[in-house]
């Protein structure tokens, strides 16, 4: 009960701050949210 009023929180202060894309690994954490783009880290490869 309680992570899931601590990701809306952070998902509040994101749309307040325009941010629009959120990295992580708890990707399903924010699966509900549709006003953001969440990207997993495991999915992202480092550039030469």
């Amino acid at each position: 009960m309680g992570k899931k009023v601590h990701d809306a929180r952070l998902v509040a202060a994101m749309i307040t701050h325009q941010i629009t894309h959120l990295l992580t690994f708890n990707i399903d954490d924010f699966k509900r949210f549709s006003a953001i783009v969440v990207v997993d880290l495991r999915s992202v490869t480092p550039q030469s």
